[in-house]
């Protein structure tokens, strides 16, 4: 964890910053409420990736019956807490499901049913990350999803290759056929896709 800038705070994994109250904060913001904008009356929602805790706190104003949430690191989740003051606490409502483990896993064993999929790793290029950016892991997640339901994929449009994002918007597309690319601030992107409308 880092003080980046004079009052922001960031969370830094292997050198690089997974989230932070700077300028990160309105992508992380909107990441929590763009899927329940589009699926207005979303239950159930599996979100992969705590960071900061600012994209489960926002769906959390939503009402949600469930969120599941998905984190690889124990570490993750344990700096997540010096962010409540920002994110609302979402580790403390009922209403959240913290699994500790790849977010594959906990995909594959779940009976699905999501009304919307959230996947926050947005460093496709990090080790350990690319596998969230395969054919099989989206259509992982579409078979997870009720009818309707959505997927919002967060990625990184710098230090990215053209190559590269045009690689993970054909293979979103492949295998969301209702599925958009959605500018966020400069440097950010969110794929959005559903499973029929």
């Amino acid at each position: 964890l880092e003080m980046p800038e004079e009052g922001h705070r960031a969370l830094m994994i292997n050198g690089k910053a997974d989230a932070s109250t700077g300028v990160d904060m309105g992508t992380q913001v909107l990441l929590g409420q763009l899927p329940f904008a589009l699926v207005p009356g979303a239950k159930k929602a599996l979100l992969v990736g705590l960071g900061s805790g600012v994209t489960a706190g926002n769906a959390l104003l939503w009402p949600l019956e469930r969120l599941e949430v998905a984190e690889l690191s124990p570490a993750v989740v344990e700096a997540s807490r010096l962010f409540d003051a920002h994110s609302g606490s979402p580790l403390s409502d009922p209403r959240l499901t913290l699994h500790v483990g790849d977010g594959r896993a906990v995909l594959r064993r779940s009976p699905g049913g999501y009304d919307a999929v959230v996947s926050e790793p947005s460093n496709p290029w990090i080790a350990g990350v690319g596998n969230l950016f395969s054919a099989e892991y989206f259509e992982l997640v579409r078979s997870k999803l009720a009818p309707g339901g959505v997927m919002v994929q967060w990625f990184h449009l710098y230090e990215t290759e053209d190559t590269l994002v045009k690689s993970i918007v054909a293979t979103f597309t492949d295998a969301f056929d209702d599925a958009s690319l959605w500018r966020t601030n400069g440097g950010d992107a969110f794929l959005v896709g559903f499973n029929g409308r």
